[in-house]
C-alpha cells in the first residue's frame, strides 16, 4: 500500500469518527446559540461571584484537606460517581476558583437542555425561566461544599442531558440516557428528585401541548412516557447500586451507615400524618421565601410563586382536553410541587437543605409554562417579578457567602486564643520530642455565635467548626492542623471517660482554666456537655463510672436534661453544693 493510499484511509477513518461523534453539529450548535450560552454563563458567574473569586474553608473541607488524592469515602456513602469525578477531574477540591467554576459552568449548561426538554420551541420563556434555575439560593446550600459542589454542577448537566436524550432525541442516542442517569445517581442520591421533576414538567408540557402539535398528548402517550421513564430510572438506579457495590468490594471498603442516618420512618397513619404536617410547612417556607431558610423575607418570590401557580391551574383547566387529561394535569402539578420534598417522608419530615435540588427546577418550570399565555401584560408582570426575585436571590447567595467567610474568621480567632491558653498548661502534657508526637484532646460543650445580618446561620452556612457535628473535637483538630497546629489528636473514648469528672468541674470558656490538662489529656471546655457528646462517649457498652452516673438518664431519652443531670450528680458526689448552684445558674 502506497503512502498516498495510507493517508487516504486515515483521512477516511478520521471523517467517519468526526461524523459519528457529531462534532460538526456540536460546533454549529454552539455558534448558533452563542448569545444564549453567554447569557447563561454570565448569570451563573454573577450569582456566585464572591465564591468564584474568594476562597472560604467550608464544612468537610477540613477532613478532605488532610490527605491528597481522590477519596474512596465517597463510595462508602454510595456516591461512587463523586469518587470518579475526584479521580478524573479534581482529586483535591480544597482550593479557590476551579471547583466553583466547574459548578457554575456545568449548571449553566444544564439549563440549555432543561428548557429544550420543557419545549421544542425557542422563545422568551427560555430567558425568563433561566435566572430562577441558576440563581436560586437553595443551590448555595450544596455549592458551599467545596468537596461536593462541583460534582453537583456535573450532575445537573448529566441529569438534564439524560432526560433530554430520552424524550427529545431518536435512535441510538436515546440509549445514552441510561449511562448518563446512572452516573448522575452515583454523584448524589438527591438527583433522583431533580430528574423526576424534569420528567413531570415534560409530561405537563405534553398535556398543555406546548410544542403546538395538532392535538395534545393522549392518555396512551402519557402512559407510554411514564413507563419508559420508570424503566430507565429503575435500570439506572440498579446500575448505580451495582457500581457502588463493585467499588466497595474491589477496594475492600468498610460498611458505612451514612445513608441509613437519613432513613427513619414508620409504616403507620400517625407517622404519615405527622410527617405530612412537617413537609407542608417546610415546602411553604421554601416556596414563600420566608426567613426560615433565607436570611430575609423574599416577598417577590411569594407573589411569583402564587401567581405562577394560579396561572398554571388556569392553563390546565382551560386546555383542550378531556376531563381525565385535565385531572392528570392537575395531579402532575401537585406532584411537581411535592417532588423536592419526597425524601422528607423517609426521615420524619427532615432532610438537609442541600438535598432540595429540585426546587430551582420547579420555580423555573412554572414560570416557563406560564409564559405561554398570550397576554403581554401577564408576560410583563412575570418578567418583572423574575428580575426582582433573581436579584434578591443573587443578594442572598452573597449574604450566605459572607456569612461563611465570617464564620471562618471567628473560628480562626478562637483557635488562636485556645492555643494561647494551651501554652499555659503545656507543662502538664508530655513533651513534644518527635515531629509526629501529639496530645490527646477532649472538647466539652460547643461554641455558637449570636446571629445578626452578617453572621447568618442556616444549616451548614455560617456554621462554626466548634459547634458543627454536635461539638465533634475531630473537626476542630482538623481545622487547627490546617492552621499549622499539628500536635493534636482526638482522645479515645476511654481517655474521654477518664477525664469526665475533671472536665465537669472546669470553668467554661473564656474563663481562665477553661483549657486545662489532666492525666496527660488536653481538655477544652467551651461549655457544658451537650447530648451528642455524651451519647458519643457513653453510648457504647464499655463505660466507666462517670458514664454509669449518666447512663440511666440517657436510656430514658431525656436528651435535653442529661448534661445538667450529670453535672449535678458529679458535683453532689464531690460534696460541692456551690458547684451545683453555679452550674444550674449557667
Amino acid at each position: 500500500m502506497s503512502a498516498g493510499e495510507k493517508n487516504n484511509n486515515i483521512d477516511s477513518i478520521d471523517q467517519q469518527l468526526w461524523n459519528a461523534l457529531k462534532l460538526e453539529q456540536i460546533g454549529s450548535h454552539i455558534q448558533q446559540y452563542k448569545e444564549w450560552l453567554i447569557y447563561l454563563l454570565l448569570l451563573a458567574c454573577i450569582s456566585h461571584a464572591y465564591d468564584l473569586f474568594n476562597f472560604t474553608l467550608s464544612i468537610d473541607d477540613e477532613f478532605h484537606a488532610q490527605t491528597a488524592g481522590a477519596k474512596l469515602a465517597w463510595a462508602e456513602q454510595s456516591r461512587w460517581g463523586m469518587y470518579l469525578a475526584n479521580f478524573l477531574v479534581l482529586p483535591d477540591t480544597t482550593m479557590p476558583f476551579v471547583p466553583m467554576l466547574v459548578a457554575v459552568v456545568m449548571t449553566a449548561l444544564s439549563v440549555h437542555f432543561v428548557v429544550r426538554l420543557f419545549s421544542a420551541e425557542r422563545g422568551g420563556a427560555d430567558y425568563v425561566a433561566a435566572p430562577l434555575l441558576i440563581t436560586c439560593p437553595t443551590l448555595y446550600y450544596v455549592f458551599s461544599f467545596e468537596t461536593l459542589g462541583y460534582g453537583i454542577g456535573v450532575g445537573f448537566f448529566l441529569g438534564a442531558l439524560g432526560v433530554y436524550c430520552l424524550y427529545r432525541q431518536s435512535g441510538w442516542v436515546r440509549l445514552l440516557s441510561l449511562p448518563l442517569l446512572t452516573f448522575t445517581f452515583g454523584i448524589y442520591q438527591a438527583f433522583s428528585l431533580y430528574i423526576a421533576a424534569l420528567f413531570l414538567f415534560f409530561v405537563l408540557g405534553q398535556i398543555l401541548n406546548i410544542d403546538k402539535k395538532e392535538k395534545g398528548a393522549s392518555f396512551a402517550e402519557i402512559f407510554k412516557y411514564s413507563i419508559e421513564f420508570l424503566v430507565i430510572v429503575v435500570l439506572a438506579l440498579a446500575a448505580s447500586h451495582g457500581m457502588n457495590k463493585l467499588f466497595v468490594y474491589v477496594n475492600d471498603l468498610p460498611h458505612s451507615n451514612y445513608i441509613g442516618g437519613f432513613v427513619n420512618y414508620e409504616l403507620s397513619f400517625a407517622y404519615l400524618q405527622e410527617t405530612w404536617d412537617k413537609v407542608y410547612w417546610v415546602a411553604r417556607d421554601y416556596y414563600m421565601g420566608t426567613e426560615r431558610f433565607y436570611p430575609v423575607q423574599i416577598v417577590e418570590m411569594k407573589w411569583l410563586f402564587i401567581g405562577s401557580l394560579v396561572l398554571l391551574i388556569y392553563l390546565i383547566l382551560s386546555a383542550k382536553h378531556s376531563l381525565l387529561m385535565r385531572g392528570i394535569g392537575l395531579l402532575t402539578l401537585a406532584l411537581l410541587l411535592l417532588c423536592p420534598y419526597l425524601m422528607h417522608f423517609m426521615n420524619s419530615g427532615h432532610m438537609p437543605s442541600r438535598s432540595l435540588l429540585a426546587i430551582p427546577v420547579v420555580l423555573a418550570g412554572m414560570v416557563f409554562y406560564c409564559f405561554q399565555i398570550n397576554l403581554r401584560m401577564v408576560k410583563f408582570v412575570l418578567s418583572a417579578l423574575v428580575v426582582v426575585t433573581s436579584f434578591r436571590f443573587i443578594a442572598v447567595n452573597h449574604q450566605f457567602s459572607y456569612a461563611d467567610h465570617m464564620a471562618r474568621e471567628i473560628d480562626r480567632e478562637l483557635a488562636v486564643q485556645i492555643m494561647a491558653h494551651t501554652s499555659l498548661v503545656a507543662d502538664k502534657l508530655k513533651p513534644i520530642v518527635y515531629p509526629r508526637d501529639n496530645w490527646p484532646v477532649v472538647m466539652v460543650g460547643h461554641k455558637s455565635f449570636a446571629e445578626n445580618p452578617v453572621n447568618i446561620q442556616r444549616n451548614t452556612i455560617g456554621a462554626s467548626y466548634f459547634s458543627w457535628g454536635g461539638g465533634d473535637v475531630r473537626r476542630v483538630i482538623a481545622l487547627m492542623r490546617l492552621m499549622g497546629y499539628s500536635h493534636f489528636r482526638a482522645a479515645t473514648l476511654e481517655q474521654h471517660q477518664q477525664v469526665m469528672d475533671h472536665a465537669v468541674k472546669m470553668p467554661n470558656w473564656p474563663e481562665l482554666g477553661a483549657v486545662d490538662a489532666h492525666e496527660g489529656i488536653l481538655i477544652i471546655k467551651l461549655g457544658d456537655y451537650i447530648a451528642p457528646q455524651i451519647n458519643r462517649v457513653c453510648g457504647g457498652k464499655d463505660i466507666n463510672e462517670s458514664c454509669t452516673k449518666f447512663y440511666t438518664c440517657k436510656r430514658e431519652n431525656l436528651r435535653r436534661y442529661c448534661a445538667h443531670e450529670l453535672i449535678e450528680r458529679l458535683a453532689l458526689e464531690n460534696n460541692d453544693t456551690s458547684e451545683v448552684k453555679n452550674q444550674s445558674a449557667k
